[in-house]
């Protein structure tokens, strides 16, 4: 039983691509080698819910679906019900994911960090700044 939630870096479809440019050959080669890559896993999709793109470029000229959330048909018995919800971008170009059927609570988010961040000499000036002005809702 397995769920696999990332940003894949590639899409399964041209119409999960639009903007500055369209789908080149070298491109369709890769769309086809990612969904031969899922259906040689027997990877399951969940549903989406939400925006229907993940990636938003920062000059807002293209978007793309590049995060996803694949499941076993195990994990899918266990849980028949659950979809990925898109969330708004708040720190990155890409929507964050949720996973959620309505009924399970998967409990609190463990926080994770890059200790590289540490050694910047800018990161606790940018992260006190953005902390003041970060504002909760819910």
């Amino acid at each position: 039983m397995w769920c696999w939630i990332g940003d894949f870096n590639a899409v399964c479809g041209v119409e999960e691509k639009r903007g500055r440019r369209g789908i080149h050959i070298e491109e369709n080669v890769e769309v086809r080698e990612f969904n031969s890559f899922l259906d040689s896993l027997k990877c399951i999709e969940l549903p989406l819910v939400g925006k229907h793109f993940t990636w938003f470029s920062p000059w807002g000229d293209a978007v793309s679906r590049l995060d996803r959330c694949f499941v076993s048909v195990q994990w899918l018995n266990k849980w028949p019900n659950q979809a990925q919800y898109v969330l708004n971008m708040s720190l990155s170009y890409h929507c964050p994911l949720m996973i959620n059927n309505g009924v399970q609570n998967w409990g609190p988010q463990l926080f994770r960090v890059m200790n590289g961040w540490f050694s910047q000499k800018q990161f606790l000036f940018l992260l006190a700044s953005f902390l003041q002005n970060f504002q909760v809702q819910g």
